[in-house]
């Protein structure tokens, strides 16, 4: 039955995980400032972020498609069978894409010539799709409306990563290994607490064989591929930039970067918590998308106001904590990031409520524009504004992107032309007349 306070509470727990992680990350990474020197923490982070697109591009849209399928399946068997064949598909692409990165990464730049040492490798080949995994599980949680798990999965990965990042193991210590698979170690860890709370959701989860993943797969194969184009638009760029700003600038220039990123990236993901929650209510009840998608915008107005006013005005003291040089390299970079939240999240809401009503072509190519945009106007312009060049191009993607998203609101608005009228009345009665015929046919076929 559908509950009128499900939006919000879902995009409360979204946002409570995205602050459990960003504290327990701040805490780590000035841990790892501190403890290791710019070049390792860049070079960790880069190595990271690849692990993060590889896993993006090989979980073939999976996670966000089953926020939209799950909800339709009341039966529990037919639940878990799309469960266990989305995941199987998403672990076996992240397996496949982790050896794919580290064979042909190091090819791409010598700066990731660390992925020839064995160690680096196999952390990276595990890490992917275990990533994949929680990450197919978070939106499990977020599909069923109970994202209170996600926070208790992510914040199991936050506790997890930290203590092992602070062990002293001298063969590794002080290098970025160690901060690479502190990441690896915690994902493991907290999916199986991720499984455990699975079994808590309510649903009785049935196993399913080989044939009948691959009969699963060809059904969801089409939703899958318009929400993973979708999603790769969005979220790619975020995943590249730390491996084009090692690349365009250098490692120590990417650990300014990756660490400010971290700290604007907490306003870009207030809207997608909410933009989530909101997909899941209109796969829940489509009828009241619309509302929702208004009182979606309200909420992530509320909360972000506030926040960006402060970091605005206290962008050099929030950098200092990380070291002296901070505040110099990045707080150009910060205050692009916390303006950018505000066409950000004109867009993600946008995004999901044509993604509830099946408009994923429209998203697919919104997403995919930004992006393109986001990586052309950073590359172009790092050389000469350094990894502020990088906040700009994004700021300028979001509002290219807002402006394309007002463009199809107005549209749809317009009233249809006298000609698409008399098309669409053609229309239902080609449809009718097709209707009449086939049932005509059907009763011939049982006299």
């Amino acid at each position: 039955m559908f509950k009128p306070d499900s939006l919000a509470r879902n995009s409360v727990y979204l946002m409570a995980t995205t602050a459990v992680n960003s504290a327990l990350g701040y805490v780590y990474w000035i841990a790892a400032a501190h403890a290791f020197t710019p070049h390792n923490v860049g070079l960790a982070n880069a190595l990271i972020a690849a692990m993060m697109l590889a896993s993006l591009i090989s979980n073939l849209g999976v996670p966000i498609a089953l926020v939209e399928i799950l909800p339709r399946h009341q039966n529990d068997r037919a639940w878990s069978q799309t469960l266990f064949a989305a995941m199987a598909l998403a672990v076996a692409g992240g397996i496949v894409a982790g050896f794919v990165v580290v064979l042909g990464l190091p090819a791409v730049s010598g700066r990731f010539s660390v992925l020839s040492n064995p160690l680096y490798s196999g952390a990276f080949v595990v890490g992917v799709p275990a990533w994949t995994a929680v990450t197919v599980l978070d939106y499990t949680f977020v599909a069923e409306r109970r994202a209170g798990r996600m926070l208790t999965r992510n914040a199991v990965f936050g506790a997890v990563k930290l203590v092992v990042l602070a062990v002293p193991v001298m063969l590794v210590r002080g290098s970025a290994f160690w901060i690479l698979v502190s990441w690896v170690i915690a994902a493991i860890a907290s999916l199986f607490a991720g499984l455990w709370l699975l079994r808590a959701l309510g649903r009785r989860v049935h196993l399913s064989g080989l044939r009948d993943v691959v009969v699963e797969l060809r059904a969801i194969w089409a939703r899958l591929a318009g929400h993973h184009l979708t999603t790769l638009g969005g979220l790619l760029p975020m995943s590249l930039l730390p491996l084009l700003v090692t690349v365009r600038l250098s490692a120590f220039d990417n650990a300014y970067f990756a660490l400010t990123w971290m700290v604007g990236g907490v306003f870009l993901v207030v809207s997608p918590a909410v933009a989530s929650s909101l997909l899941a209510e209109g796969a829940h009840a489509p009828e009241a998308a619309r509302r929702h998608a208004l009182r979606a915008l309200w909420i992530v107005g509320g909360l972000l106001i506030v926040p960006m006013a402060i970091c605005l005005l206290g962008a050099d003291q929030i950098l200092a904590l990380f070291g002296p040089g901070y505040p110099e390299h990045g707080a150009v970079l910060l205050r692009v990031l916390v303006l950018s939240a505000i066409p950000d999240a004109l867009t993600n809401i946008w995004v999901s409520y044509e993604r509830s009503m099946g408009r994923l072509r429209r998203t697919a190519l919104l997403n995919g524009g930004m992006g393109a945009a986001t990586l052309i106007l950073a590359w172009v312009l790092m050389p000469g504004r350094g990894i502020a060049g990088v906040g700009w191009a994004w700021l300028a993607a979001q509002i290219m992107g807002t402006v394309a998203a007002a463009c199809f609101v107005a549209r749809d608005q317009r009233p249809p032309t006298k000609l698409a009228a008399r098309g669409d009345v053609r229309g239902a009665l080609l449809r009718a007349r097709r209707m009449r015929t086939g049932s005509a046919l059907n009763n011939a076929g049982c006299d």
